[in-house]
């Protein structure tokens, strides 16, 4: 069930998408469960659930989805080094935009990384311990870091 905030001065209140009110401490998200880290059966969402749900769905379709069409466009700005780069890399760079806007649409798409997040939030609030999925999103993270340092290898 995804929650949207009602009102910004006062975020503990939120609408359920079937429009009833809901109602929390600010502090639920956080207490509970056998290690202290939340209850792991809770299917809640907040904002902050929300914004890394969308940026791991971003990391999957820019390398996983649209790898091809990524990698099509900086080989094209690794061999005008930057110079002309809107002419001569526009379509490859429409091409990727086209790919990278398709996924972040995708309804289905978006449903199946919110499963996957609330599966590994649950096994850390149950055990204390990351998933082992965690390990390969540290690295998406890493490659994600290097790319908006400059350019690097998808």
């Amino acid at each position: 069930m995804v929650l949207q905030q009602e009102n910004v001065k006062y975020p503990h209140i939120h609408r359920n998408t079937d429009g009833t009110k809901h109602e929390h401490d600010g502090k639920y998200d956080h207490t509970g469960g056998p290690h202290g880290y939340g209850d792991p059966e809770s299917d809640h969402v907040s904002i902050h659930d929300l914004t890394l749900i969308r940026n791991r769905q971003y990391d999957l379709a820019y390398y996983e989805k649209c790898k091809q069409e990524a990698t099509e466009f900086f080989l094209c700005d690794k061999k005008e080094k930057g110079k002309r780069l809107f002419w001569k890399c526009k379509a490859p760079l429409a091409r990727m935009n086209d790919c990278l806007a398709k996924w972040m649409q995708d309804d289905f798409f978006f449903d199946e990384v919110k499963k996957q997040y609330l599966f590994e939030r649950s096994y850390y609030r149950r055990t204390g311990e990351p998933h082992p999925d965690v390990l390969q999103r540290t690295h998406m993270e890493k490659l994600r870091k290097e790319r908006k340092a400059g350019f690097g290898a998808l």
